[in-house]
């Protein structure tokens, strides 16, 4: 029989979310309808936490989202679709986080919960996150303000290595972000990255399910092999991205782990406040880079054993950035002089575990980049924020009373109770997050000076909510090249 398209697996996922959520949540009991909304100007925690408490455990996990029998999803799909699909189903059935989102979102009117989330917008400009990247308030003892020099070694690797991670698009970046045509996409990188067809080592541009798209190449003028990770640009790959709970992952795995079954992984995945393990990330990245681990390491070994001045580059944008952080973590032993640059990396594992705290990757966030602050734990972090909102008309509404004032008619009582809410609100945004790996490089356009700035990962604690949360263009692989282009180009 032969199986469906691969966008099939994203219009299944949706189909049983729709059917399972008519008139219930995911199959889950129906929540118990709000309390009265109070008078009061403020919620204590303590009710706030007893009543989002007694809300959460009215909701049971017996639902049947992950009813659709295994035996079925293998004969529809391909194996590792068929596996990757089971464990996303598993997620939205198990994970506190995707639990607390549903609370909100069926525990209120639609009305409700848009004010709420206008409310908690403005809550977040008025009160910004104190360790944010270009906070005002952030204090000079947790951001790290040093810059980077365009003409700093670190600096020059960044550029040049920022070239081949957009190469890595293939012609279809480079038609509609620059309009130029490359017939190929082979043909991109060797134009792009100046690279003769002789010194690409291997290549694959067609994703599979946990298997991202890449290359392998040989650069002559730096004496390095340069495996270059595609980001998210296929169903696929999406799919990938949607394995967002976290497992534990091996240092320097034997050519064989892509053979390892799901069924072994599972048991260690890690849900909620479980004590954090130094190797945990992402899933589906984790499924990802063991992968090419299996399809890569014998060839970057053979290169290098060819080539024995030669070092290894791990580079990736986005879905590739997290696979090259998490490869670049496991082969540091393998490949102790390797160097991992990673743009516009996604939220891949806990604050204090790796690769995280791996400063042997370098990552440059773009201002405005999404997905610097976007993991399961901070949406379900946001949802929390909205339900205490919701469940507080008093406290919603002068809110959104102050935010109609000018900002010089706002009243010292004003900013009291903004301060006080946003501690209050934050009090409650206890989920578990992922954060950005390695050392990270913040990039920002200051009246047409790009700048690079070292800050801590914990800067992306918060996802803030605002009118261009969703839009990916500070994420696109093409911005990340010409703003290090203009960085380049400064004294």
């Amino acid at each position: 029989m032969s199986r469906p398209a691969p966008f099939l697996v994203v219009l299944l996922l949706l189909l049983l979310l729709s059917s399972h959520c008519s008139h219930c949540v995911c199959g889950l009991t129906q929540p118990p309808p709000p309390s009265p909304t109070t008078s009061n100007p403020t919620l204590s925690l303590s009710t706030l936490k007893k009543f989002s408490n007694s809300k959460l455990s009215s909701l049971s996990l017996s639902g049947k989202l992950s009813s659709l029998p295994r035996k079925s999803l293998n004969i529809l799909f391909s194996p590792y679709t068929a596996n990757a699909l089971a464990e996303v189903l598993q997620t939205l059935k198990s994970s506190p986080s995707t639990l607390a989102i549903r609370t909100a979102l069926f525990s209120h009117p639609p009305i409700t919960l848009l004010y709420s989330f206008i409310a908690l917008s403005k809550l977040q400009q008025y009160v910004p996150f104190p360790t944010a990247p270009n906070a005002s308030t952030a204090s000079t003892s947790v951001v790290d303000e040093t810059l980077l020099s365009p003409h700093s070694p670190l600096a020059t690797d960044i550029i040049h290595y920022a070239t081949y991670t957009a190469s890595s698009y293939g012609w279809k970046s480079d038609l509609f972000s620059r309009f130029r045509l490359h017939f190929g996409d082979l043909a991109a990188v060797l134009r792009k990255t100046g690279l003769p067809r002789a010194d690409i080592i291997a290549y694959d541009f067609e994703a599979k399910t946990h298997r991202p798209a890449y290359y392998l190449a040989r650069d002559r003028q730096r004496k390095t092999i340069v495996l270059c990770v595609r980001g998210t640009l296929s169903t696929q790959d999406v799919l990938t991205d949607l394995g967002a709970d976290e497992i534990q992952f091996e240092n320097d795995p034997s050519d064989s782990v892509g053979d390892i079954r799901l069924s072994k992984l599972w048991g260690k995945t890690l849900w909620g406040n479980k004590p954090e393990k130094e190797n945990v990330a992402h899933r589906g990245m984790v499924e990802a880079a063991n992968l090419l681990n299996a399809e890569t390491r014998p060839l970057i070994a053979a290169a290098l054993a060819a080539n024995s001045d030669y070092t290894l580059v791990i580079t990736g944008h986005s879905l590739g950035a997290g696979c090259a952080a998490i490869l670049g973590t496991q082969w540091r032993a393998t490949f102790p002089t390797l160097k991992i640059f990673c743009y516009g990396a996604p939220c891949i594992a806990p604050l204090t575990a790796m690769p995280t705290a791996n400063r042997d990757v370098v990552t440059v966030i773009n201002e405005g980049d999404p997905f610097a602050n976007l993991s399961l734990g901070h949406i379900s972090d946001i949802f929390m924020a909205v339900d205490v909102l919701a469940n507080d008309e008093v406290t919603r509404e002068r809110i959104l009373d102050i935010s109609r004032k000018e900002r010089e008619n706002v009243t010292a009582a004003d900013e009291e109770f903004l301060n006080s809410t946003a501690q209050m609100v934050r009090d409650m945004m206890t989920s578990h997050l992922h954060y950005p790996p390695g050392t990270i490089y913040y990039m920002e356009d200051l009246d047409g000076t790009i700048s690079l700035r070292k800050v801590p990962n914990s800067a992306f604690g918060e996802t803030v909510v605002r009118k261009n949360s969703l839009d990916l263009g500070p994420h696109l692989p093409a911005v990340y090249e010409m703003l290090l282009e203009r960085y380049s180009r400064q004294p």
